[in-house]
């Protein structure tokens, strides 16, 4: 299985640095998470990874496996919530596109 990462814009003062794309099905608030490994969208063939890639070109949008991305983003996930950001109004704006 594969998943799509990218390079976050915002939240490096959390320590938000990766992204991963959302499931749609799952969640339509969301179009990319940094801390929800449920939420990953799972490509079961490399090519329709490959095509939803060629539409995003911003952030230096990548494939992993999706295994890499849940551990990737699990990790970021992990660190966040040492910093004890997690409580503060921060954690949740930079998700919001402005």
């Amino acid at each position: 299985m594969y998943a799509i990462i990218c390079d976050a814009r915002k939240g490096k003062n959390l320590g938000i640095e990766t992204l991963a794309l959302v499931d749609r099905g799952k969640s339509k608030k969301l179009w990319w998470t940094s801390d929800q490994t449920d939420l990953i969208l799972g490509y079961r063939k490399k090519s329709a990874a490959e095509f939803a890639l060629s539409r995003l070109h911003l952030n230096n949008p990548r494939i992993v496996s999706l295994d890499e991305a849940e551990r990737i983003i699990q990790e970021q996930r992990d660190d966040i919530l040492d910093k004890e950001c997690v409580g503060s109004q921060e954690w949740d704006d930079h998700k919001i596109w402005r």
